[in-house]
């Protein structure tokens, strides 16, 4: 409903707004905004697209440690696009139920936190990833130095950092994340590796790794990275066969340990 105080009109009037203008000597006249009914196809997919946004937001929290604010500014939203178009793919709308397949988020894999220093240009050796029971292990070769892991000028140390987040999809709930460190030194032959996890059954594993620069002389030891290097990527992104069921607490002698497990949408 609107009211004129002698000069002029304020409020509603069938499909109009009066409002004061910001001087507050003339009036501004808007169209109310019409309400907008989404169809139960359209709400379906507003779902997903909430789904793989917690998750995104899930990975890029579980993968702070490896990117900080050295990411490139399309990251988060091409992130999003990722995960929101297989998790599309794995929707049936009639049933309303997610399927995935061991290998379901393939297309995660590769993904570049920051496409100005991308992974894929540092290391030149070919990563192998492997599940044996509950074990996911990232297996790197012999490799040499700065020849198959670029290194910049200054450096004369770097650290290979991998990563692996758990996420259970169907319950909403993650693992805290956890991480192994390999230091290499320029110059120097590095002999084969294994990052082995143990994983949970039924949840999505995704491995990332990440390459931090150093130069180091005597005891002091300085990080190089910047905006434009640092080198992280996913490099593996599975699902493990079984049914997840959340473990029981750990007990000491005096109280329970705190669960490694929360919620993903906190």
């Amino acid at each position: 409903m609107a009211r004129y105080d002698g000069k002029r009109l304020r409020g509603i009037i069938g499909p109009y707004i009066f409002r004061d203008g910001n001087s507050k000597k003339h009036t501004i006249v808007q169209s109310k905004a019409e309400k907008v009914t989404q169809t139960e196809a359209s709400q379906k997919t507003a779902g997903v697209f909430g789904n793989a946004s917690v998750l995104s937001r899930n990975i890029r929290d579980d993968l702070r440690c490896l990117t900080g604010k050295f990411y490139d500014g399309t990251m988060i939203n091409r992130l999003n696009t990722v995960n929101r178009s297989i998790m599309e793919h794995c929707f049936d709308k009639q049933t309303e139920i997610y399927t995935y397949q061991s290998d379901s988020f393939n297309n995660l894999v590769g993904f570049e936190f920051n496409d100005y220093a991308k992974l894929s240009a540092h290391i030149w050796v070919e990563q192998v990833i492997s599940l044996e029971g509950n074990n996911l292990t990232l297996s790197l070769p012999t490799f040499a130095v700065p020849t198959e892991l670029t290194m910049p000028v200054r450096a004369n140390e770097a650290e290979i950092t991998v990563t692996l987040g758990q996420y259970v999809l169907a319950d909403r709930v993650k693992k805290q994340r956890e991480e192994q460190k390999l230091t290499v030194v320029n110059g120097e032959q590095v002999p084969a590796h294994d990052f082995t996890f143990e994983v949970a059954e039924g949840c999505l594993c995704v491995l990332s790794i990440n390459v931090e620069y150093f130069q180091t002389h005597q005891s002091i030891k300085k990080p190089l990275n910047t905006k434009t290097l640092n080198p992280a990527a996913v490099f593996g992104a599975v699902i493990t066969p079984g049914t997840f069921v959340l473990p029981p607490l750990e007990k000491t002698e005096f109280k329970s340990k705190a669960s490694p497990w929360s919620r993903m949408d906190k």
